[in-house]
């Protein structure tokens, strides 16, 4: 490689947009058909609460982003829940806390999570969290908090498919705004590990040493690139 190609290269950047979360474009299937399913109907929610759990990457705050754009609800990432006014989330619909399992080991966010418990309920509105991790796993010092929680229903998003996998692929593709072919997108499939987070960075990795090259995403690319990235699994 030459000094101009090195220098192309490490002026490459991810550029990616932030990904779409609208309704039409999450792809169900088995692995989330549940949480899916009650989000459409959170009267259904035992004490108007409901967290959702999965693996990184795997679809949690789109469907936050779904219920919320629904019902009117506000979302709030758990790391800032001490910097925004719980009285307020009282006059709300709903709120969700995305990643809400960040708030362990924090006396401050545990505080604001078990004040915005007290708030909800007391207005007769609906807690939306979302997390790895299922609540009674959490490691949290406060008691009113720990039992809180512990009455929270849970529904688990499961491994992704194969339907998912593809799905996912198309889509954080589409985010970047990056067009491949359906062989390209079978032949990637079939050479990354099984995850929605595998499925994330291959793309993110993809797409910078494509535009490095200054070439389209082809099949014959992405075996090069697949390659150069460390992808494992390649054939």
């Amino acid at each position: 490689m030459d000094e101009g190609q090195a220098r192309t290269d490490a002026e490459v950047f991810d550029i990616a947009r932030e990904p779409s979360m609208r309704p039409e474009n999450f792809f169900v299937s088995n692995a989330n058909r549940t949480a899916f399913e009650l989000i459409a109907d959170p009267e259904s929610w035992p004490k108007r609460k409901l967290a959702i759990v999965g693996e990184a990457c795997s679809g949690k705050t789109h469907l936050a982003n779904i219920w919320a754009h629904r019902a009117g609800a506000k979302i709030v990432p758990a790391r800032q829940l001490d910097s925004v006014e719980i009285r307020a989330m009282g006059d709300l619909p709903g709120v969700a806390v995305d990643d809400s399992d960040a708030v362990s080991g924090s006396g401050a966010l545990e505080e604001a999570l078990l004040r915005l418990h007290n708030v909800v309920a007391e207005c007769g509105g609906h807690l939306l969290l979302t997390a790895r991790a299922v609540p009674s796993r959490w490691n949290i010092a406060l008691p009113d908090l720990k039992s809180r929680l512990a009455a929270t229903y849970v529904v688990s998003l499961g491994k992704p498919d194969d339907e998912l996998l593809e799905a996912l692929l198309i889509k954080h593709f589409s985010d970047r705004q990056i067009f491949v072919a359906q062989g390209t997108i079978t032949y990637i499939l079939n050479r990354i590990e099984r995850s929605c987070q595998a499925v994330q960075s291959v793309v993110a990795a993809l797409d910078k040493l494509s535009l490095g090259r200054g070439r389209p995403l082809t099949r014959a690319v992405a075996s090069e690139l697949l390659s150069e990235a460390g992808q494992s699994g390649l054939a």
